[in-house]
Order: structure tokens, then sequence, then C-alpha cells
């Protein structure tokens, strides 16, 4: 009986510890800013943009507006790199859209799905605009990948510039298989416990 006992609380020991090293999603509602420089992919004007060539990015200098985990995480207003956006349609993924490093920690944001959600012409004195909406993921450094909603709008005459938000969204918590497997092996145990009484 001493055998199962000490077997079933190693077993419980090894399950707790590999739990503990694995990394966990960004925190829902997490939220980061960039801004930066960019220019119409087909030299035309930006309202009327078929991809966009990105010249520079860089994190908000509002550190307020990086919330979740990545509050504080890096310096306000890091510079950091970004990839083109060769065409809008048809749509090729972009495997780190954009990322930053600092410290030993590194950030990336892939584009996987992309939309056009808005142009807007010049008229009038008007300055011509463009929204583009997509979904991605997260990878940070410590933590698991993470689905995300990104939006950029950028704006401009010659010289156009970005700002762009990426969200983690809010979900509702759902039970992690490790911790299910914890419950279910204190239960199992609370089971041949009272089986052993029993007998």
């Amino acid at each position: 009986m001493i055998t199962i006992r000490t077997t079933f609380l190693a077993g419980l020991a090894a399950l707790a510890l590999s739990t503990s090293a694995h990394a966990v999603p960004l925190a829902s509602g997490s939220s980061l800013d960039i801004s930066g420089s960019d220019y119409a992919a087909n030299g035309g004007s930006i309202d009327n943009a078929t991809g966009l060539d990105f010249t520079s990015v860089r994190l908000s200098l509002d550190p307020a507006t990086d919330t979740g985990s990545f509050s504080g995480l890096f310096t306000p207003g890091l510079v950091g790199s970004i990839q083109n956006i060769p065409t809008f349609s048809p749509f090729t993924p972009v495997p780190g859209l954009y990322s930053f490093t600092q410290g030993g920690t590194t950030l990336s944001f892939d584009l996987t799905t992309l939309a056009v959600a808005n142009r807007t012409a010049s008229m009038g004195g008007s300055i011509p605009a463009l929204t583009i909406t997509g979904t991605g993921a997260f990878n940070l450094t410590g933590f698991d990948r993470t689905d995300a909603f990104f939006t950029l709008t950028t704006q401009g005459s010659n010289v156009t510039t970005f700002s762009a938000s990426t969200a983690v969204p809010n979900a509702a918590a759902v039970p992690e298989p490790a911790s299910m497997a914890l419950l279910g092996a204190g239960l199992f145990g609370v089971g041949l416990i009272r089986r052993r009484k029993a007998n």
C-alpha cells in the first residue's frame, strides 16, 4: 500500500513541476501601440494603395497605451523593425510583421489575415487615409504564442505616417489541460483512499 501511495505522490509532484515550466498566453485585453512612416507600395496616393512599404516603426511614446502583459515591458519610443505588406489582395501572411527587442526580451507579431476597412480620398483639402484590419499572433519571450487583432491607419500626401494597435481579445477563462489533469489525479487519489478505508 505504501508503494501505491508513494508512486501516486511522486506522480502528482512530477505533474505539478512540469506544468509550472510551461509558458502562459498573454493576458486577455493586453494591447500595444506602434507608429512610423510608410508609403503606398504602388507609388500612388495612400488612399489608392495596393500594399504598404514601411520605412520605420517605433513603440508609442505614451507608456499608458501599452496595457496588460505589455505594460512597462519596453522603453517608450523603442525603435523596432517592420516588414512590408506587398499586396492587400491577394494577401500573403507576413510572419514577423513587426518586432522589438530589448534586454533579452523579443516581441514580434505575425499577420495572418488582412482586409481594407476604409479608404478616404483627398478632396477639398482633406488628407488621404487608409485603414486596414487583420488578425495574427504575438510571439513574446516567456509567453505562449497568443492570437490578436490588428488595426492600422495611415494618412498623408507625400510622406505618410501610420499608427497601429494590436490587442489580445478578451476571452472567457477556460481551464487548461494540466489543471484538469491535476484535479483528476486528486479525485482519483481521494477515491483510492476511500476504497482502502472501506476494505
